[in-house]
């Protein structure tokens, strides 16, 4: 992976052909130590993992692809559990006949490129299991 600062707290990121994109965000989170982060991104993989919460079950289930797919979109933020780094992403992948998958991204492999745009924060972000929903929740300090 390459990376560019952009302004103090903007940064991009090129993620290499055969890298992993959760895997590299991690690194990348880590070698800077990066308190919480904001991501959207485009590029190319040849599979992705990815699925949907449900929320009767309280729990994902997910779906492999392999295969040529364009990244038209992937969103998503960076906070931690447990102080590990945590990419919650999503993405919208389309393949050659203009047809779309998405959800949230369990994993992705780069097949020629992923640009990334993560812009940083300086407030650490937790997450912590939700009883209500079962999801790990960013914990915020004021309510409405």
């Amino acid at each position: 992976m390459f990376y560019s600062k952009l302004t103090e707290n903007k940064w991009l990121i090129r993620i290499k052909r055969n890298e992993k994109i959760i895997e590299s965000i991690k690194t990348f989170c880590t070698h800077l130590n990066i308190n919480s982060a904001q991501i959207s991104g485009i590029g190319a993989c040849n599979f992705a993992k990815i699925g949907a919460y449900i929320f009767s079950e309280e729990k994902y289930l997910s779906n492999e692809y392999s295969g040529d797919y364009e990244i038209l979109s992937l969103l998503g933020n960076v906070s931690k559990i447990d102080e590990k780094y945590y990419p919650h992403l999503h993405i919208l992948l389309g393949n050659k006949n203009n047809e779309t998958i998405g959800g949230h991204l369990f994993e992705a492999n780069v097949s020629a490129t992923c640009e990334i745009f993560l812009e940083t924060f300086s407030k650490k972000l937790n997450r912590n299991k939700d009883k209500e929903t079962g999801l790990n929740l960013i914990q915020l300090e004021e309510e409405i």
